[in-house]
């Protein structure tokens, strides 16, 4: 009875997916704060999670399907090293740093507490093997290192990190330090599920966040993930699981099945075995739930349009802003296409030049609305180009 309930609840609140937090046509969330109108669940989920702070957010579209208190501070402890191996990775797909280069272990990295992959001062260690020390573990002086390779100082990584959680929109996240040692260094569930989305781009990285057990230095130290989905748990792509006093047992878990990206945040469980059914229930939820709804476009909608006294008699036109959206499963049989625009348009006509609206609805509901627009600039017709035109045709 109660997943019949559910289910219908789903159903009903299909009307909510007017404006989802989206992103961009680069992949990249927008700086948006999350509103009620957000979430597109009962959150009657919720209900069943002991978490302090939880949230599970569709990671393509950025669309928050349910919550309980994320936007609530909270110390960030070992997840403040995905800031750290984020702006690694961005520096690698640049070019600007290589896996293979070598940092050498400062005193202050040398100087971390636990947990350590023991560093010594002086010692030579490739970038590699850092990303595995503070992905597949949690490694204080190893982050500390990583951190200091790419922003030269502990500080400076500090006011570097704090302006990239800026850009990305993480409204209520503040770093101190590149470990999260530090308890002034804070974050929210709703933050962290955004950074986390922005990790996942890279796929090349992945392996990192998805291996279950390594070495390094010479197999010296061997690396075990805490992160018991990752062998459990179909699709699973990342990221880190960790525990601290101050916040509780806490996890940030991304997967992905088919079209559809998840991540979920657990912060402030009670233990262990918890925090890990929790997160695989939330995750269950939203892939046995809800998908990814990709707008199919009515060919009459992007049909050539004409072009009165222009250099072409017709041109080809395009649809602009129209973006995914998650929908409760099953329901994208009730969303119809709809669609308004111009027969012809007088030259010059510019790119991008709008030329019509499509919008695709649940019964009067507007989910989803995008621009028919110009594909190519048209210049208006004119002597020169007529005489060019009538030649080219005599001769061929």
């Amino acid at each position: 009875m109660k997943k019949i309930k559910r289910f219908l609840a789903c159903l009903s609140l299909s009307v909510l997916i007017v404006s989802p937090i989206v992103a961009n046509a680069d992949g990249i969330l927008k700086s948006v704060q999350m509103t009620q109108a957000d979430i597109i669940s009962d959150n009657e989920i919720m209900e069943e999670i002991t978490a302090k702070s939880a949230v599970v957010m569709e990671i393509s579209t950025g669309t928050v399907i349910a919550e309980k208190d994320s936007e609530s501070v909270m110390s960030m402890s070992h997840f403040a090293k995905l800031m750290t191996a984020l702006l690694a990775e961005e520096k690698i797909e640049n070019g600007k740093l290589k896996l293979n280069d070598k940092v050498t272990v400062s005193a202050n990295a040398n100087s971390k507490d636990a947990p350590q992959v023991w560093l010594d001062v002086g010692e030579s260690i490739t970038v590699d093997e850092l990303l595995k020390s503070i992905t597949v573990g949690n490694a204080n002086d190893g982050c500390t290192a990583l951190a200091e390779k790419v922003c030269n100082t502990e500080s400076d990584f500090v006011k570097t990190a704090n302006k990239k959680a800026e850009s990305l929109g993480l409204k209520n996240t503040k770093f101190t330090d590149c470990t999260g040692a530090n308890d002034d260094t804070v974050s929210t569930a709703f933050d962290l599920a955004l950074l986390s989305g922005e990790i996942v781009k890279y796929d090349k990285f992945i392996p990192y966040y998805t291996t279950w057990m390594t070495n390094i230095r010479n197999d010296k130290v061997e690396l075990v993930s805490t992160n018991r989905l990752m062998r459990t748990y179909k699709g699973i792509t990342g990221l880190k699981s960790c525990y601290s006093k101050e916040t509780g047992s806490s996890l940030v878990v991304t997967a992905k099945r088919d079209n559809m990206m998840l991540s979920v945040v657990l912060l402030g469980c009670s233990d262990e075995d918890t925090k890990f059914a929790e997160a695989k229930k939330l995750l269950n939820y939203a892939f046995e739930n809800f998908e990814i709804y990709e707008p199919e476009i009515d060919e009459k909608a992007v049909e050539k349009i004409k072009i009165e006294g222009g250099e072409c008699l017709e041109t080809e036109v395009s649809i602009r802003k129209l973006e995914n959206i998650v929908i409760p499963r099953g329901t994208y049989r009730q969303i119809s296409c709809e669609f308004k625009r111009k027969e012809s348009i007088k030259a010059p006509v510019l790119k991008n030049s709008k030329i019509g609206e499509i919008v695709f609805k649940n019964g009067e509901t507007e989910l989803i609305k995008g621009e028919i627009v110009i594909k190519n600039r048209v210049e208006k017709n004119s002597f020169r180009f007529s005489t060019k035109r009538i030649l080219l045709n005599l001769f061929g």
